[in-house]
């Protein structure tokens, strides 16, 4: 099994369904720097899904690029025990949840998927919380929107 999902959410295993749990734990770790954007995966590692922070190598506040030699160490590590990565995730601040013109162009590499098979997952913070959570895949040579289920608010 590669590092990625390779045939994609829709392959053998059939959809990806993301447990609210994970969800939530995606929004707290967005909610924690409001400085500037935070990001990760969701990697499948012996069955279940996690979410990884990711230090953020960008220079801007309101971009987001995954530090290489932390994505780079998580993926042989994910190869070794036959995990994979099934999304990348990222804040935007004070912003809507959408999957930005920035956010398509670092998603893909000499026009093909930079993580073949990996969603995107864009959450929307306003006023220091996590108001909305996005999902895309790539399919069809394009970006398209698929359900999420609407963060719950804490109690």
């Amino acid at each position: 099994m590669s590092a990625s999902r390779g045939g994609g959410p829709g392959d053998a295993r059939g959809p990806l369904e993301y447990p609210a749990e994970l969800l939530a734990r995606i929004a707290r770790l967005c909610e924690e720097d409001l400085e500037r954007e935070r990001c990760g995966l969701v990697i499948r590692d012996g069955g279940s899904l996690r979410a990884v922070l990711i230090a953020n190598a960008a220079a801007a506040r309101d971009a987001f690029l995954l530090d290489a030699r932390e994505q780079l160490r998580l993926e042989k590590r994910l190869r070794e025990r036959g995990g994979e990565v099934v999304a990348v995730w990222h804040s935007h601040l004070d912003a809507p949840a959408t999957l930005s013109r920035r956010d398509r162009e670092g998603a893909m590499v000499d026009g093909r998927e930079a993580l073949p098979g990996a969603e995107q997952l864009v959450v929307g913070l306003r006023a220091g919380r996590a108001v909305e959570l996005r999902r895309w895949r790539f399919r069809d040579g394009r970006f398209e929107e698929v359900a999420l289920p609407a963060l719950r608010p804490d109690p």
